[in-house]
């Protein structure tokens, strides 16, 4: 078909024009047509986790990350833990975002852990109660923020911070503030 085509070059001004002007312009926008479009990715951001030891923790702080406000939905797409080494231990979540940014998300989690810690393990989101056992509020006593960016958000279990609030009556998993 293509022989027959380039024949008419030759002899027909009509298929010399399509040649020579009006098939690199349908190349060009059937090309655009199927190559993909960068899909912007503003509302996405990688939470990370690090120091968990202990596979319950990482789906404690999933739970709180996935009723963060301004969170809406949060996906875990990597984990590495390994129970005798903190330091190689990291979870990784992606979280779509809407109406805030990554800073405000770092805070309001942090927030609520807070706030969880704080009423004993209930907390009320829109309307909703969600409620976290004593084994579940010990795991989330550790976790204190760490770096942050405009793409990724680092959260760091620390054993020490965790001890600390043990002896603080204020984080007593079993006894509800008033």
């Amino acid at each position: 078909m293509k022989s027959i085509f380039l024949s008419h070059l030759h002899c027909c001004p009509k298929a010399r024009l399509f040649y020579k002007f009006l098939a690199p312009l349908l190349l060009f926008m059937f090309a655009g047509a199927c190559a993909t479009m960068p899909v912007r990715h503003d509302n996405f951001i990688n939470v990370r986790l690090d120091g968990a030891t202990e596979y319950e923790l990482t789906e404690v702080f999933g739970k709180v990350i996935n009723t963060v406000t301004g969170v809406v939905e949060a996906k875990r797409y990597s984990s590495r833990i390994i129970p005798d080494n903190p330091q190689a231990c990291i979870v990784e979540w992606r979280l779509q975002i809407e109406g805030t940014d990554p800073f405000r998300v770092q805070a309001n989690t942090m927030k609520m852990i807070n706030e969880i810690l704080d009423t004993g393990g209930e907390v009320q989101l829109r309307g909703i109660i969600y409620r976290y056992t004593a084994a579940e509020i010990d795991l989330l006593k550790g976790i204190r923020p760490g770096e942050s960016s405009s793409r990724e958000i680092q959260f760091v279990v620390d054993r020490e911070r965790s001890r600390d609030r043990e002896f603080q009556e204020r984080h007593d998993p079993y006894k509800k503030r008033q």
